[in-house]
């Protein structure tokens, strides 16, 4: 299989000298912290960040306590069109560190368990499950992009960028709560101070955008529509629609 997934151990003060490889590859690390240089630069690398680095990338990697990492090496003649047309993506034209934040470290952390599950098996549906792992990290790390520290830093951002990207899926406060790992009474209040409305409401309008979006540019029946924007009733989505809009979803579209 053209990727490999694996843990290294680093023990205290272990200096992992300058070198290069001609495949790609991710790291994880799991616990601890050091410090990693490339491209003439040294990164602090921490609990929870993650590095990309392109064949051919010199580095080295310090480690300040003993340091686990887990490493995904994969080579980019073997790889499928998909994961192909994410690597060209500017993006990964050089090697970055990226510290992760709760929504993106919790989505990080379960594809590396999945796939770190699939390895112990050797049938051919796991070689796809893994393909789909990487290239679901990989459109990650497009999509995160490299937003400056004061935004990656500010909760409320975090929770907004997090509904944009999830309302779909967002049913109750305890969604949000599970990712970000705050009470719902203090995601709440954050929000509405920042943005002078709750996160429920906020996906509420995110899906009813989505909706009128689809509703004037596609034919998708209504109930697709429904659907797609993360409603399970008809009638709840009829409901929503006319409270924001003054009208039913089929009124509108006429």
């Amino acid at each position: 299989m053209s990727i490999r997934l694996f843990e290294n151990k680093h023990p205290a003060g272990h200096v992992e000298a300058k070198h290069a490889h001609d495949y790609y590859q991710l790291l994880y690390t799991l616990d601890q912290s050091g410090e990693i240089a490339f491209d003439g630069e040294q990164y602090s690398f921490e609990d929870g960040s993650i590095v990309f680095l392109p064949p051919q990338t010199f580095h080295e990697v310090h480690s300040k306590k003993m340091t686990t990492i887990l490493v995904l090496e994969f080579e980019a003649h073997h790889l499928n069109h998909t994961i192909a047309k994410l690597l060209g993506n500017e993006r990964f034209d050089k090697a970055f560190i990226l510290p992760l934040q709760k929504p993106e470290k919790g989505t990080v952390q379960n594809i590396w368990r999945r796939l770190l599950n699939e390895t112990s098996s050797t049938d051919w549906l796991s070689e796809v499950a893994i393909e789909i792992g990487l290239a679901e990290l990989l459109l990650g790390l497009v999509r995160w992009g490299e937003p400056d520290e004061k935004k990656r830093g500010d909760l409320s951002q975090q929770i907004k960028q997090y509904i944009e990207h999830n309302y779909y899926s967002i049913n109750r406060l305890d969604d949000l709560i599970s990712v970000f790992n705050y009470t719902g009474r203090y995601l709440t209040q954050i929000y509405k101070v920042a943005f002078h409305q709750t996160p429920m409401q906020a996906v509420q309008d995110k899906r009813i955008e989505k909706a009128i979006e689809l509703l004037t540019t596609t034919d998708l029946e209504i109930i697709s529509i429904c659907f797609q924007v993360g409603y399970e009733s008809l009638a709840t989505f009829y409901r929503q629609f006319k409270m924001k809009t003054g009208q039913s979803p089929k009124k509108f579209r006429n």
